[in-house]
């Protein structure tokens, strides 16, 4: 569905993305970590149209970022990345931005679909009675249900995230990652996500593409790039790190050891 073909990326004269090449299967919950600074956010931003490659192109279907009209690919692309905008504004009328790509020149006002759409975001999201408030009132938990159904309200096919359960604590984190498992199965959904845990990763990704420096480092199955020794080498960790297998899943699971 994705294809990220040899893009690299400078700020300032130094290199933050070099040479990156991936491809993304349509419904595969694809997972980016890694250390911090390994280039893991401005990766998520060119996906999300945020920022232009200076080498490569990105492809969405086989058709390159460069021939959609920016209103198209934004009807096909939802990004939640960290810390949004949202001033002072309410659940409601925030949601609603996600409509803005279906609005047709001099339409200033929501139309039937419009409203239908918000409304099954807001349901879908468990964020139905938030919708009269602002968000600047709301949890960390009940903003991010908010940013999820902004995202889906523009009904994409690709949703991608940027560490979507930083800040949360675990019945939060539960509920996030529940709720995008049952949009990728309702909606034939393809996520795209940073995960700082990669103990997350290893339960719920299909795959994991692993950064470090810019540059990939390993991409694959969790059960082939989450092992001890990748990991040690990934992050610089010590001897306390290790990997075992997940008695519930048999997926890799890192912890640290005394």
């Amino acid at each position: 569905m994705l294809k990220v073909e040899h893009i690299s990326f400078s700020y300032n004269s130094k290199r933050i993305l070099n040479d990156i090449d991936f491809e993304v299967k349509r419904g595969e919950f694809f997972a980016i970590a890694g250390p911090n600074g390994a280039g893991k956010s401005t990766l998520i931003k060119m996906i999300g149209r945020l920022l232009e490659p200076d080498k490569g192109d990105l492809y969405l279907d086989g058709k390159s970022f460069r021939l959609y009209k920016p209103k198209e690919l934004a009807q096909k692309i939802s990004i939640v990345s960290q810390n949004p905008s949202y001033a002072f504004i309410k659940v409601e009328e925030f949601v609603l931005l996600g409509r803005i790509p279906y609005f047709s020149a001099f339409q200033f006002f929501e139309k039937r679909e419009d409203r239908k759409a918000i409304e099954e975001a807001l349901v879908m999201c468990d964020a139905g009675h938030l919708k009269g408030r602002y968000m600047n009132e709301l949890s960390g938990g009940e903003r991010q249900l908010v940013f999820l159904a902004k995202a889906i309200s523009t009904k994409p096919k690709l949703l991608v995230l940027d560490e979507p359960l930083n800040g949360l604590d675990i019945s939060k984190q539960d509920a996030i990652l529940s709720l995008l498992e049952k949009m990728r199965s309702e909606f034939d959904l393809t996520i795209i996500a940073v995960l700082h845990d990669l103990n997350v990763a290893s339960e719920f990704a299909d795959r994991i593409l692993l950064m470090k420096s810019g540059s990939i480092f390993k991409i694959g199955k969790p059960s082939a790039v989450i092992k001890e020794g990748i990991v040690k080498e990934l992050y610089n960790a010590s001897e306390k790190v290790k990997v075992f297998d997940n008695p519930f899943s048999s997926n890799p699971f890192v912890c640290i050891t005394r």
